[in-house]
């Protein structure tokens, strides 16, 4: 910070020697030293303040990125989900116009009738179900405070 070397430290040490005198000299030292401890002290204090505000200023920058980003990606998402609808839609329309084609004599089948068969129900066979636990054995001691035995 400063340039100051051993020759201009000894000058202000004779200068200070000589005008506050060698019986004051220590306390005025001691003072000095206090005040410049406390100063770098709260320089100290104040660039670690910087860092945090400047730290916090970029995370709310890159908050508020990530937030951009999310949107775009929500959107994107629901017009995708958009187009696939209207395919399926398109699709259903299509195969209805074909079985109605194809079979002139049952009843028309309407784009918007076309469901999925229900699923299937699975039996499991009863040698893979699970065996009934077995019951609970009691220690002795809640047995004999059961019976009224200590």
């Amino acid at each position: 910070m400063f340039d100051v070397g051993f020759s201009e430290i000894c000058l202000v040490g004779l200068v200070s020697l000589l005008v506050i005198g060698p019986e004051k000299l220590p306390q005025v030292a001691r003072f000095v030293g206090f005040w410049i401890g406390k100063v770098r002290r709260m320089v100290s204090s104040v660039q670690q303040e910087f860092k945090e505000n400047l730290y916090a200023e970029e995370v709310r920058q890159l908050m508020q990125q990530q937030s951009e980003i999310m949107a775009k990606l929500e959107m994107d998402s629901k017009g995708a989900q958009n187009l696939v609808t209207e395919e399926v839609q398109r699709m259903q329309t299509g195969f209805a116009k074909t079985f109605n084609d194809l079979n002139p004599e049952q009843p028309s089948l309407q784009a918007d009738t076309v469901t999925e068969p229900p699923p299937k129900a699975t039996v499991v066979p009863r040698a893979q179900t699970v065996p009934p636990l077995p019951p609970l054995k009691r220690s002795k001691s809640k047995q004999q405070h059961r019976h009224g035995k200590k």
